[in-house]
C-alpha cells in the first residue's frame, strides 16, 4: 500500500459465487494488513458485517488501479443490495452477534478449493448442506470449537497474516480433519429448496421481468412458515421467521412441489398472506451455486 494515496497495486480476482467479506479478507491476506486497517486506509466507516455495510462504492474505492474490472466489483457490492433494500431479508443471514457476520463452511470446499473462499451461499440459514460434497456445513473449528465468525479473523497473528482456511482463534486448519460422512437428509430436494430460498434472497430488481415488488418476498416466506410451521410463531411486530426455513422435515417434498405448481401472477393482498405461494417470473440466469 502506499502511504498518504490510498490505492493497490494488486487485488485477487473475485470467484463468482464469492461473497463480498470473503473478497475483503483474501485482499487483508495478500497485503498483510488487518481488515480494520484496510478500512481507515481508504476513509471507509467500520463495521462488523462487509456484505452488508460495504457498498459497491467501497469496493471500488478499494479495487481502484488494479486490473479487476469496475463492472466486476460492482457487481460484487451489491451481491446483498436486495437485503439492503428490504432488512426483513437479514432474518434468514447467519450473525454471531447482532450485525456481526458469520458463515458457515464446506470442510472439503476448503480443503480443495485451489483458492480457498467463502461462498454467498454459506452465509444463509437455510443452507445447511454443500450440494458437491453431500455433508452438513459446519460453523466452529474441530480443533478448539471456535465460531468462524466476526471480521477478526481479519487481523494479523505475530508477523503472519491469518489465512482463510484457518482458524482465528488456534490458527488449526478448518479442513484438516477427515471428510465426513455423506449425510442421508442432504437430498436432492433439500438442496434444490436451500437454492431456492438464497437465489429468491438475493434477486434483484433488474433481473425481474414486469411490475413485480420486494414484496412478493417477503409474502411467500410468510406465507411458506404460517401455513406449515405456524409453531414457528412468527411475530407480530417483527414479522420475522424465527427458525429456517428447512426445519419442516417431511413436510419439504410437497412444499417444493406446490411452489413448482404456483400461480403465474398471483396478485397480493397488503392484509393477509397469500393463499399461495407467489410467483417470481425471472430473466433465464443460472446462479453460481
Amino acid at each position: 500500500m502506499i502511504e498518504g494515496l490510498p490505492s493497490l497495486l494488486v487485488v485477487p480476482t473475485p470467484i463468482d459465487d464469492e461473497s463480498p467479506a470473503s473478497w475483503i479478507l483474501r485482499v487483508c491476506e495478500k497485503h498483510h494488513i488487518s481488515y480494520w486497517m484496510l478500512l481507515r486506509n481508504f476513509g471507509i466507516k467500520e463495521n462488523y458485517d462487509p456484505d452488508i455495510s460495504l457498498r459497491a462504492e467501497d469496493l471500488l474505492r478499494i479495487g481502484r488501479g488494479t486490473k479487476i474490472p469496475e463492472q466486476r466489483l460492482r457487481n460484487l457490492g451489491n451481491t446483498f443490495s436486495a437485503v439492503r433494500r428490504d432488512r426483513f431479508l437479514t432474518a434468514l443471514l447467519i450473525t454471531d452477534r447482532p450485525c456481526r457476520v458469520k458463515y458457515r463452511f464446506c470442510t472439503e470446499c476448503l480443503r480443495t478449493d485451489p483458492v480457498p473462499y467463502f461462498r454467498i451461499q454459506w452465509r444463509f440459514l437455510d443452507w445447511k448442506y454443500c450440494p458437491i460434497h453431500r455433508i452438513e456445513l459446519a460453523d466452529h473449528c474441530g480443533q478448539c470449537g471456535g465460531p468462524r465468525s466476526g471480521m477478526s479473523y481479519g487481523r494479523i497473528l505475530t508477523d503472519k497474516t491469518l489465512n482463510i482456511r484457518n482458524c482465528p482463534r488456534c490458527c488449526h486448519s478448518l479442513a484438516a480433519h477427515g471428510p465426513p460422512n455423506v449425510n442421508a437428509q442432504a437430498s436432492d430436494t433439500i438442496v434444490a429448496l436451500q437454492r431456492h430460498v438464497v437465489t429468491a434472497s438475493l434477486i434483484d430488481m433488474n433481473e425481474i421481468d414486469g411490475p413485480v415488488n420486494r414484496g412478493v418476498l417477503r409474502w411467500y416466506l410468510l406465507w411458506y412458515v404460517r401455513r406449515y410451521r405456524p409453531e414457528f410463531s412468527i411475530s407480530a411486530r417483527s414479522q420475522r421467521p424465527r427458525a429456517s426455513f428447512l426445519d419442516i422435515g417431511d413436510d419439504l417434498p410437497a412444499i417444493l412441489a406446490m411452489y413448482e405448481r404456483r400461480r403465474r401472477g398471483a396478485k397480493l393482498s397488503q392484509g393477509k398472506a397469500p393463499d399461495e405461494p407467489p410467483a417470481i417470473a425471472r430473466k433465464p440466469a443460472k446462479p453460481p451455486w
